[in-house]
């Protein structure tokens, strides 16, 4: 078995290389202070974090959405309501 990106075993890598992605990794005794393809690393626990946020907005919209419905259908049904009545009357 090959040795992880290409270095011996227990190699240190820079801090930047650490949080990247990527496979080009660069040894501790490198000083890395730019790199131009850096992608940072996907945090699961994060995504999963914003996965809920996303479907909680979603739940508050649908509900939302229903009130706004519901309220349209009362007035196509009903007319206007008597406060939007007495407005246009003045």
């Amino acid at each position: 078995m090959s040795p992880l990106y290409g270095f011996p075993e227990g190699t240190m890598f820079t801090a930047l290389c650490m949080k990247c992605s990527k496979r080009c990794k660069q040894p501790a005794t490198v000083t890395l202070v730019h790199c131009p393809i850096f992608e940072p690393r996907l945090n699961f626990d994060e995504l999963m974090d914003q996965l809920d946020r996303f479907e909680q907005d979603a739940t508050e919209l649908k509900a939302r959405t229903v009130q706004l419905l519901t309220e349209a259908a009362q007035v196509a049904q009903n007319g206007p309501a008597e406060e939007e009545e007495e407005a246009s009357a003045s």
